[in-house]
Order: C-alpha cells, then sequence, then structure tokens
C-alpha cells in the first residue's frame, strides 16, 4: 500500500492544522457575534427599563438602583464599543460594567420588591456568575 502522503507530494497535516485554525477563528468570531447582542440587548433592557422606573423612584434605593441600571445599560455599550475601538479602554469598563451590574441586581430585588437582603445576596452571586460568563467569551473570542 502507498503512503498517500508521498503520492500526491502534499503534507495533509498542515492542510489540517490550517483548516482547525480556520474553524477556531470562525468559532471566535461567532462567540463575538453573539456576545455583542446579548450586551446589546442587556444594553437595551437596562437602559429602557431604568428610564420607565425613574419617574416611579420613589426612595433613595430605589433611586440608587435605577441610577446603577442606566449606568449598566451604558457600560454595556462601553463594552461591546471597546471591542473595537478604544481597546485600551476595555478593561477598565469590564470592571466598572461588572459592579455596577452586579449592584444593580444585588439592589433591585430589595428596593423594588421589599425582599429579605438574603434575596439580594442571591441575587449578586447569580449576576457575577453571567457577569463573569460574558467576560469570558469576550476574552476567549478577543484573544489572538
Amino acid at each position: 500500500m502507498r503512503n498517500h502522503k508521498l503520492v500526491s507530494g502534499k503534507n495533509h497535516s498542515l492542510g489540517s492544522k490550517e483548516h482547525l485554525l480556520n474553524l477556531r477563528r470562525v468559532c471566535r468570531y461567532l462567540l463575538l457575534v453573539c456576545t455583542s447582542m446579548l450586551l446589546l440587548l442587556l444594553a437595551w433592557g437596562a437602559i429602557s427599563g431604568g428610564l420607565q422606573q425613574l419617574p416611579r423612584s420613589r426612595t433613595i434605593g430605589q433611586l440608587t438602583e435605577t441610577a446603577f441600571q442606566l449606568a449598566g445599560g451604558l457600560l454595556s455599550l462601553l463594552v461591546v464599543l471597546t471591542c473595537f475601538r478604544m481597546r485600551r479602554w476595555a478593561h477598565p469598563v469590564r470592571i466598572a460594567w461588572t459592579i455596577v451590574m452586579v449592584t444593580a441586581a444585588g439592589l433591585s430585588s430589595v428596593v423594588w420588591g421589599n425582599s429579605p437582603p438574603l434575596t439580594g445576596i442571591l441575587l449578586v452571586f447569580g449576576a457575577l456568575i453571567v457577569v463573569l460568563s460574558i467576560q469570558w467569551a469576550l476574552r476567549i473570542s478577543l484573544a489572538n
């Protein structure tokens, strides 16, 4: 039996490596697109929800949570922007976004729903998992 590599004169292992690199590049691009769309959807929900609840905010806690929600929406837009432009600001924007989103999640049920503080703490951990997952997806999709 003849060796196919020698007959064709090509090294097929190089072609498969190039194919694998192209597949990785496509997967990272799709991950970036999906994550960016999720962030834009999150920005839309946070900003529109914050603007709707702003007139209904009666207490300092409600005003604070609404401000964090609006800031989270704006920072979500900035996270997407810093993926493509102003990359040197990406890290500080993502840190601020993480802090703001987790804080808004923790405050929301306590100041709007009169829930016990334990519910707010559980929401903080849930939001932290979601935010860190989004950050992980961004880090993977933007890796060289």
